[in-house]
């Protein structure tokens, strides 16, 4: 009866989106919504929310797309996401969820798009998906450009004090 449930309010998202895999575990998540906060100059903050899964591959074949034959285990609640579409300054904001010890603590990922690292990759593919609808590919440069990035912004994550903080200089 439970799963009944679950596959009825998972009905109405958008399709399973692939997130990242690595060590032998893959993320998905499936759009709520994407709503603007605030807008000002060259830049948005949207709160993007998303019900979020995983799904395990033992033997390191990972899917390049959603399909039906991929067991994805998803979360109870939907979780908002933090977007600075920015072509200066993009980033994102997250609470942990996982850490007990920190759990509820915000943190950024501010995004050099040309230069990715393990850590924030994942928060990449969410940043050009809330801001741009496209899946990212980061062996697209060019592509990158031709959307007014360009290589050298700051690219760290840091504690914030909640997802506004992106907002400041």
């Amino acid at each position: 009866m439970l799963l009944g449930l679950i596959a009825a309010a998972t009905a109405d998202l958008g399709p399973a989106k692939l997130i990242y895999c690595h060590m032998m575990e893959c993320s998905w998540s499936r759009l709520v919504s994407n709503e603007l906060v605030s807008a000002r100059r060259n830049e948005q903050l949207r709160k993007y929310v998303t019900l979020d899964g995983s799904s395990t591959h033992r033997d390191g074949n990972y899917p390049v797309r959603f399909s039906k034959r991929v067991h994805i285990e998803w979360e109870r609640k939907p979780v908002a996401t933090y977007v600075l579409c920015s072509r200066k300054r993009p980033s994102i904001a997250f609470q942990d969820r996982w850490d007990t010890q920190h759990k509820g603590r915000w943190y950024a990922h501010y995004l050099d798009l040309f230069n990715l690292a393990g850590y924030n990759t994942s928060s990449a593919v969410i940043y050009m998906d809330a801001c741009h609808r496209i899946d990212l590919n980061v062996d697209d440069p060019a592509r990158l450009k031709k959307l007014g990035y360009r290589p050298g912004t700051r690219n760290e994550q840091v504690d914030l004090t909640g997802p506004t903080d992106l907002l400041k200089p």
